[in-house]
């Protein structure tokens, strides 16, 4: 609701166009989060391009949102 508030003049396709870009920002935000992280814990000798091979732990996927903060920015 307070994101239709927030858009005056916005019809339901406006909406959902909106929260789809958002939340594909925010997707790209959580990875790219996860990749320095995972980065920065490499061991020698492991590849870093291979970061995006290794599980998400349940802990981590229950984390994953989208948030209004995502829609602020």
């Amino acid at each position: 609701m307070k994101i239709a508030s927030s858009t005056p003049g916005f019809v339901g396709a406006d909406l959902a166009a909106l929260t789809n870009k958002e939340g594909n920002l925010a997707m790209k935000r959580i990875i790219d989060v996860r990749k320095v992280e995972l980065l920065g814990e490499l061991a020698d000798g492991e590849d870093a391009e291979e970061w995006w091979r290794k599980p998400w732990p349940p802990e981590e996927m229950a984390n994953l949102s989208i948030n209004m903060a995502d829609f602020e920015v």
